[in-house]
């Protein structure tokens, strides 16, 4: 989400991206630093090359660009949905609430309910929601150390969401409960939430051998992302 694909958005739109804010706290060994910080700086060129890949001015230009953008995400999201659940069987209470594939079908619905009646291509179905074979492969996700990385990149992700909100109400007068429910995120909780979710990745995957596993499938998430949310439907 650079500042070169917001431009032109509005005077109050942001104009710098969105990045992942810095850790503090969490168990280390052997003196490293805490796994969350590992993955922000170890994954900080795929985020780059991410956000240059994704044209958000383009996306929220009409409720048809922003259709096929949450059909976009969804193809993601909801693999790594099923992923997350498999290998991460017992999370924490506050974790298990977190935003989820569902938030993009009901914004679809509202899109679509709005009057955007574009015929979806064979690709996508034929409702708001792409077909499972559409979706990206996360069958490579075998542990909960996998799941982890998964997690991180999507919950992550939140951060840059409530940026983007203010945008899309601006552009297409969407809001929460009206087709913006997934790029609200948390509402005003989305920073502390983020924070739960470092501290709680500090905590579980603290032991070094957890490390290479759980970078490896935020790298491969980031990758994921960029190229399904970053080309055209």
């Amino acid at each position: 989400m650079t500042a070169e694909s917001l431009n032109g958005m509005g005077d109050d739109a942001p104009v710098a991206a969105p990045r992942f804010p810095p850790t503090s706290g969490g168990r280390t060994i052997s003196g490293s630093i805490p796994i969350s910080e590992h993955l922000r700086r170890s994954t900080e060129t795929l985020h780059k090359d991410v956000e240059g890949r994704v044209d958000w001015r383009a996306a929220f230009s009409s409720a048809e660009c922003y259709r096929d953008l949450l059909r976009r995400i969804y193809r993601v999201q909801a693999p790594a949905d099923r992923a997350i659940e498999h290998h991460l069987s017992e999370p924490p209470d506050w974790l298990a609430s977190r935003r989820r594939a569902g938030r993009l079908e009901l914004d679809l619905s509202c899109v679509l309910a709005k009057g955007d009646t574009t015929k979806p291509d064979d690709a996508a179905g034929s409702g708001a929601v792409p077909r499972q074979e559409t979706h990206a492969d996360f069958s490579w996700v075998e542990n909960a150390e996998h799941a982890a990385g998964v997690l991180y990149v999507l919950e992550g992700s939140t951060m840059g969401s409530r940026y983007l909100a203010r945008s899309l109400e601006k552009s297409l007068g969407v809001c929460p409960g009206a087709g913006g429910d997934y790029f609200s995120a948390y509402g005003s909780e989305t920073e502390s939430r983020w924070s739960a979710t470092k501290a709680w990745l500090d905590e579980e995957f603290a032991a070094e051998t957890q490390r290479a596993p759980v970078e490896h499938a935020a790298r491969r998430t980031f990758e994921i992302y960029g190229q399904h949310v970053g080309g055209a439907e």
